[in-house]
């Protein structure tokens, strides 16, 4: 195996497949140096999804729908499949290679939506955030369903920007739609629903049948016996 460089490998690190790394803390007491690149609530990635199975995956696709649309907007919402909202912080997350220097990594951190709360409240005490410096440290043990997350100011004395940079380059036209969260047509869902996966020339098999072996008339995205109910997010949570 080629020999890679510590940023490399940070870089490449559960990645979702833009360089742009995912960030957490694996157990209770570690922390991280952060920049949150979020000075407005306009500027937040708060992505509504149906989850699916694609082979031995799990795998979120955008849903077309908004709140006031109809069901028969989006194929995955009118056949009955379940939404989730997921918030989607930008960050650059500062680390120490082996020499000692410290480099930048651009980072995702997917949290549930009431994280949107707590950022615009870091905004109103502190103002735009990619002016920050932020140390996060996280409260529980790896597996803790209880786990909570403790975000500190950085004193600009301490963390001073010419070895904290603002370098936002990483996220240059970068959507998490399209990227962690895939983005599918209506013609392309209607396929899924009908094979259990999606088809390179979707266009041209939109309207075939369900393989053989389903005999049930289950949809191959059903288990058996499974019945469809449709769930809208009602609140952030």
């Amino acid at each position: 195996m080629a020999k890679i460089s510590f940023e490399e490998a940070q870089s490449s690190a559960n990645s979702n497949n833009t360089g742009i790394g995912f960030f957490s803390l694996a157990d209770d007491g570690d922390e991280a140096i952060v920049r949150i690149l979020h000075d407005s609530t306009d500027s937040f990635d708060i992505v509504t999804a149906h989850e699916i199975q694609i082979g031995d995956k799990r795998r979120k696709i955008d849903c077309l729908r908004t709140l006031r649309d109809p069901l028969d907007k989006c194929p995955f919402c009118n056949a009955g499949m379940k939404t989730s909202q997921r918030f989607y912080i930008h960050l650059l997350e500062y680390q120490k290679d082996e020499n000692g220097n410290i480099v930048v990594l651009p980072r995702i951190w997917e949290r549930s939506t009431k994280y949107a709360t707590t950022i615009k409240n870091l905004m109103d005490e502190y103002g735009p955030l990619s002016d920050c410096v932020f140390k996060v440290r996280r409260n529980g043990a790896k597996g803790d369903l209880q786990t909570t997350y403790s975000i500190m100011f950085g004193n600009p004395n301490v963390y001073k920007e010419e070895f904290y940079p603002k370098d936002t380059s990483g996220f240059d036209d970068y959507s998490v739609v399209g990227n962690i969260v895939a983005s599918k047509t209506v013609d392309e869902m209607k396929y899924y629903l009908l094979n259990g996966s999606f088809d390179d020339n979707t266009e041209a098999n939109n309207t075939a049948s369900p393989t053989g072996g389903n005999a049930s008339n289950t949809a191959p995205w059903q288990s058996p016996n499974t019945v469809s109910s449709v769930s809208r997010p009602q609140r952030f949570y």
